[in-house]
This record gives structure tokens, sequence and C-alpha cells, in this order.
């Protein structure tokens, strides 16, 4: 056991050493850019956060995201139109972001989920007033079960 100048003991000897910290590229190099379609700033390191990404986004993923907004809004009274919409909009931009090329990927992922949400009581709604409708008109026209005095 051996003591140093704050009286604490160690046991097996003397502590080893730290290896200073500018022994980094030892270590490795870290990576030219984290994503392929990162673009790096002039005098910017490569690996530093705040990257900017090039690629465009999907303009039918952008719109099935606002029509599943104005479907989860105001489906109910327009038919079901704006979820059908963003439905159909919405797996055109899942299919059109599969490859990489644009973003909006997640924007066309809202959009479905919010579509399909959405459409399933404005469905509902829509076959209560066609019956409504229907059963209505059917008895204003039914003979009245009781008789008449006339």
């Amino acid at each position: 056991m051996s003591n140093d100048k704050t009286g604490a003991t160690y046991h097996g000897g003397e502590l080893p050493q730290r290896q200073p910290l500018d022994t980094f590229a030892q270590y490795g190099i870290p990576p030219e850019t984290p994503h392929p379609h990162a673009e790096v700033r002039p005098g910017q390191a490569p690996w530093a956060t705040g990257t900017y990404d090039a690629r465009p986004n999907s303009q039918v993923a952008v719109w099935a995201l606002v029509t599943g907004v104005v479907g989860v809004l105001t489906g109910w009274c327009l038919l079901g139109l704006p979820c059908i919409a963003a439905v159909v909009l919405g797996h055109v931009g899942v299919s059109q972001t599969r490859n990489d090329t644009v973003k909006g990927r997640n924007m066309a992922v809202a959009g479905l989920v919010l579509g399909y949400v959405s459409l399933i009581p404005a469905l509902i709604v829509f076959f209560y007033a066609v019956a409504g409708v229907i059963g209505g008109g059917a008895a204003s026209v039914a003979p009245s079960p009781w008789p008449s005095i006339t």
C-alpha cells in the first residue's frame, strides 16, 4: 500500500498515469458527412451539427398532410372527401419518398393516418344521412295505420 499527499491509500502500488487528451488521432477520425445528402458549409467541420439537407420536399406529401388536417376538422360535413384525398395522397407520397430522392415521408404518413382516422366517422355520418333521407321519404308516403273519419 502506498500513500499520496492527500493521505489516500492505494492497493497495488502507484496509480497508472493518464494519457494526454491530444491522442485523438489514434482512435480514428470522425466520418466525412453524417448523411449522404448533407451539405457541408465552407469553414464548418463535416461532423458538426447544423448540416443542411438539400433534397426538396414532396408536394404530394405536403398536400396529404393538409388534406388530412382538413379532413379531421371538417371531414364529417364535407362527406369525407378530404379524408379520401388524404388517404390517396398519403399513399402516393409514401411511394414517392421511398427511394430518398425527396423528403417528406413523415408528412405523407401523418396525412395517411389522419385520413384513415377521420374517414371512419365521416363514413358513419354519411350513411346515417343517406339512411335518414331514404327513411324519411318512405315514411311520408306510407299510409297511416289509423282510419280516417272523412
